[in-house]
């Protein structure tokens, strides 16, 4: 990598961090509705379960799902991933053209969405770190994240190795001031409270608090 010395200072820093494949209560997995092989199982007619594809997620948000799709209920019931399903999550586009402005953009998504292949998406389990959706939302859809993924990233693909390596600082002392400007963000979307979540993370990801 050819970087500044105070890039690899960030990134030395950063990587102090646990990574998300060490963390117990945090799972990483692609979305599991295989769009080819599992076709039959979308259905016309509506059903307790939407369907959502890459395209549907945005930055923060979900998009462009006014004509949603369904998925048949017999599928989901013994699916082995059944148990995400049941729970909210947050997910991504696996596949984001490199030559894109921000590579990662993750969205909150709630209970009964079925995620197809295109989609990666992350499961957090209660944890007494007191890490929830809301503060990693804002970890991974912060600038300094997405610069430190597009470093060794070298195709379109987002990987889950590629996730599985991102460093999570889940010992910040300013863990509830992050979580509560992703919420107002959510809620009524602004460039100063997206500033303020920025400068957050940047300021987790220089303080290293290290996993114990």
């Amino acid at each position: 990598l050819v970087l500044s010395k105070n890039e690899y200072y960030i990134r030395n820093k950063m990587k102090a961090f646990p990574k998300i494949k060490e963390i117990d209560f945090i799972s990483n997995l692609r979305g599991e509705l295989d769009l080819t092989n599992n076709k039959d199982a979308i259905c016309e007619g509506e059903t307790p379960y939407v369907l959502l594809r890459g395209r549907h997620i945005g930055y923060y948000e979900l998009r462009g799902n006014t004509d949603p799709e369904y998925v048949d209920e017999d599928f989901v019931c013994g699916l082995q991933k059944e148990k995400y399903i049941r729970k909210d999550r947050l997910v991504c586009q696996q596949i984001v053209n490199m030559a894109k402005k921000r590579r990662m953009s993750f969205a909150l998504v709630s209970k009964n969405n079925v995620l197809g292949n295109s989609c990666n998406f992350i499961s957090i389990d209660s944890n007494e770190y007191g890490v929830n959706y809301y503060y990693l939302l804002g970890i991974l859809n912060s600038d300094l994240m997405d610069w430190y993924f597009k470093l060794t990233s070298s195709n379109n693909h987002i990987n889950n190795y590629e996730i599985d390596n991102l460093p999570i600082p889940i010992n910040y002392e300013k863990k509830d001031d992050l979580t509560r400007l992703v919420k107002e963000y959510i809620a009524a979307p602004k460039e100063s409270i997206l500033s303020g979540i920025n400068e957050l993370v940047y300021d987790a990801g220089q303080n290293t608090f290290f996993w114990s």
